[in-house]
């Protein structure tokens, strides 16, 4: 049971909890049932992975994509998915590769952005590579 002291005006301390124990807290609690699920859900959507990767190294793969998601201002599962399926399809270190500037672009376009805006934008700049490829392939 946890106490918290009195003030002179007898006014309880205010509990404060900073980012980082934020953060912690939700590493310990959260993101391991959400590597299960990530694990469970990439497997089923992506199995030509499965022949690339060992299954012992995606949980690997998924720490790091959240660690990255994060930096660029990410949280929640759905935008964690997101990015994770950003990886797949172009590679874990994608956002500095060479060959996808479009990525590296879009994150510097949206860096004032908050929250899970910029991988918002990232996604829509994969679209536009993607449809900017098929129009490429047409000709």
């Amino acid at each position: 049971v946890m106490q918290l002291n009195k003030t002179e005006g007898n006014e309880p301390h205010m509990l404060v909890i900073r980012k980082e124990q934020m953060q912690s807290l939700e590493d310990a609690l959260v993101i391991p049932k959400f590597e299960t699920e990530a694990l469970e859900y990439l497997e089923d959507a992506h199995p030509e992975m499965m022949e690339i990767m060992h299954r012992r190294d995606l949980p690997v793969f998924i720490r790091k994509g959240v660690r990255r998601a994060r930096q660029y201002g990410a949280s929640g599962a759905e935008t964690y998915i997101q990015f994770l399926e950003l990886m797949v399809e172009f590679g874990p270190d994608f956002t500095q590769s060479p060959d996808h500037p479009w990525a590296k672009q879009s994150l510097e376009e949206s860096a004032g952005r908050k929250g899970n805006a910029r991988i918002e934008a990232l996604m829509e700049a994969a679209m536009a590579h993607y449809e900017e490829e098929e129009q490429g392939d047409e000709r």
